[in-house]
């Protein structure tokens, strides 16, 4: 299923979806996402958020975020986050569908919600320079086992022409 919330805030979504135990605690998401408010306005900005994300989810008969006094976390089950989903279909020599239909899809990651917060921003510039490293590693990784087994050589000859373009788009 996917859900496309409309929330006020919806930021916390993602940092809690990229992160390997999809956990974080509050104190971590109002650095994040309200550093430019005090401690206390973040913090009930974060409640709020909760509150319109757990509603968002319940009637789309979603996940269930579960929240207690100084953790939120999405449950691991069910979970799928395009990026990751499309490393872990690269590292099985299948291609995600996202990876047709758009270019530069690392590069767009979260780009509507740049404007959120200053350190959000930097935190979303990370994630796509993480997630690309993961992307060139698995595909590099993918293409030498190939090799190394002689199949599927015009494949990597494919890849290596992507990596390759990639990394230059780095450079520039």
């Amino acid at each position: 299923m996917k859900l496309c919330l409309k929330i006020t805030q919806p930021t916390t979504i993602p940092e809690l979806a990229l992160r390997d135990c999809h956990e974080a605690t509050r104190d971590a998401l109002v650095g994040l996402l309200w550093s430019e408010s005090s401690h206390a306005r973040g913090r009930a900005s974060l409640r709020q958020s909760v509150y319109e994300i757990r509603t968002a989810l319940m009637l789309a008969g979603g996940c269930a975020l579960e929240a207690d006094k100084d953790v939120l976390r999405l449950p691991a089950n069910g979970m799928v986050v395009d990026v990751l989903d499309a490393i872990r279909l690269a590292s099985e020599g299948a291609v995600h569908p996202t990876l047709f239909s758009r270019q530069r899809v690392i590069d767009s990651m979260l780009i509507d919600l740049e404007s959120v917060d200053p350190v959000f921003r930097e935190w979303v510039f990370a994630q796509r320079h993480v997630a690309q490293e993961r992307w060139l590693r698995t595909l590099s990784t993918m293409c030498n086992e190939r090799l190394a087994r002689n199949i599927g050589e015009t494949s990597c000859k494919l890849y290596s022409i992507s990596i390759r373009r990639m990394r230059q788009q780095q450079g520039s």
